[in-house]
């Protein structure tokens, strides 16, 4: 009976399986590395960083290092020297049973737990349990827990005693993607390493190479730009790229990936038109802007994309008014003719246009109507420009009338007393005529013992005798 051949996403196809493959952590990777080697790696290591960039790919080639029996029977023969550090020597051979058995997902000693269907106390007991026993095959137990951050408190607590001193065959490799969430407690135990974003630089390199050995001839801006909507993640520009091939497929079983069909994947096709509308925004004009926004609508442009663009322009527009000579990357030539218009624009009007558009992204996340809500900002947007700024708005403020050569002072509170103070001698008065309360109400130049002070809107309160 024929079965079809199952496919494999990019993403887990060219997971790397040794460190010589793992793009954009070198540094990480040499640390390790170094370690290893000199026989200085801690018990437990903690992994954190974006989606994507290596973390539970890091953790697997570790814990394959660590149970790979031709490496450690090179480590203790002193046959790797000190400076072989950042050579190709750290990577696991492939060739024992050990390496071949994790290779198989059958290693009875490398145990991977996801934390966030395992949060409970329970669960962490159980891990504890098991740190007792020795490792069947192998030199040690390890222990990946991923998205650590998503165990309870209760499970964190159990897990501290077992982290700081655990047996010596045990080794605990935590993976998380926000380590704000992860006690201080369980962070100082740990080895930590941060996983820094892969850049479009590195990325696209190897884009260019996975392309290669799956036969797809490509344009090198479509790798540009799916590098770029990657944002520094390697298993999303994977993604990306698979989607893209699936489209690009020829009539002839052929696959030609072009700018044009990474643009309309992406949704980024529409540019010039996102370009053309922030113009308008700048000009002032709000009946083209609304039938573009609405133009761009149409076609499927969605509204944070608009702004996250414009964003980028304006930050361009701040970079070619403060520092001319800093490179920014444009894609159309409304995009350049924006960037032309630099110099009359003020820094004060580009650093509200930049807080209005932050503060628009994040009133569109939360409405419930999108298209009317970013229109809405795009009116405010408009019409802002007008608004003075503060160094105008000072300039404008009349001096202060000037008496006697010295600036009119604003009055005290005595003395707008004494402004309105009652005559002396009068029963609303203190004796001697001195500063004192006035009641609320009363004419001035009562006679009458407060008689007429009675008889006003707002008498005065009076208390009444406590009996005795």
């Amino acid at each position: 009976m024929f079965s079809p051949v199952e496919y494999r996403v990019l993403a887990r196809k060219y997971r790397p399986t040794t460190f010589s493959t793992l793009i954009g952590q070198e540094i990480v990777a040499d640390i390790l590395r170094g370690g290893f080697l000199t026989n200085r790696l801690g018990h437990s290591f903690l992994l954190t960083g974006i989606r994507g960039v290596g973390k539970t790919t890091i953790a697997r080639l570790l814990a394959r290092c660590f149970n790979c029996t031709t490496l450690e029977e090179q480590r203790q023969n002193k046959a790797l020297s000190s400076h072989s550090v950042g050579s190709c020597a750290f990577d696991p051979c492939g060739q024992c049973s050990g390496c071949k058995s994790f290779e198989n997902d059958a290693h009875l000693n490398t145990i991977e737990i996801d934390a966030a269907s395992h949060t409970g106390v329970e669960d962490i007991r159980g891990i504890i349990e098991s740190s007792h026993y020795q490792a069947l095959s192998g030199r040690y137990k390890i222990f990946i827990i991923d998205e650590v951050h998503m165990l309870s408190k209760s499970a964190f607590n159990a897990l501290l005693k077992t982290l700081e001193e655990p047996p010596s065959y045990t080794k605990f490799i935590l993976a998380t993607t926000e380590i704000r969430r992860v006690p201080a407690t369980i962070v100082s135990r740990c080895l930590c390493f941060e996983l820094r974003p892969v850049p479009p630089s590195i990325l696209v390199p190897y884009l260019e190479k996975v392309c290669q050995k799956e036969h797809v001839t490509y344009e090198t801006k479509a790798l540009q730009l799916i590098a770029m909507a990657g944002e520094g993640s390697v298993r999303d520009a994977l993604s990306l790229l698979d989607q893209g091939i699936v489209l690009s497929s020829q009539e002839d079983g052929s696959y030609h990936l072009t700018t044009h069909i990474a643009e309309e994947m992406l949704g980024c096709g529409n540019k010039p038109l996102v370009a053309s509308a922030f113009l308008s925004v700048l000009q002032g004009n709000p009946q083209q802007t609304i039938q573009q926004v609405r133009s761009l609508e149409k076609k499927g442009t969605h509204p944070s994309f608009i702004l996250e663009r414009w964003l980028q322009l304006t930050h361009g527009l701040t970079l070619k008014r403060t520092c001319p000579h800093t490179p920014f990357d444009v894609s159309s030539s409304e995009e350049e003719e924006i960037l032309q218009k630099a110099p009359s624009f003020s820094l004060e009007a580009l650093g509200r246009l930049w807080q209005l558009l932050l503060h628009g992204e994040a009133e569109l996340k939360e409405a419930s109507l999108t298209q009317q809500c970013f229109e809405m900002l795009c009116l405010r947007l408009i019409y802002a420009q007008s608004l003075p700024d503060p160094r105008s708005l000072l300039k404008a403020v009349p001096p202060l009338d000037v008496s006697n050569g010295s600036p009119q002072q604003p009055f005290s509170q005595e003395d707008l007393y004494q402004k309105n103070a009652p005559p002396k001698g009068s029963p609303e008065g203190p004796p001697g005529g001195s500063p004192g309360r006035r009641l609320q109400g009363s004419p001035e130049g009562s006679s009458q013992g407060g008689s007429k002070a009675l008889s006003s809107p707002n008498p005065p309160l009076r208390r009444k005798k406590a009996k005795r």
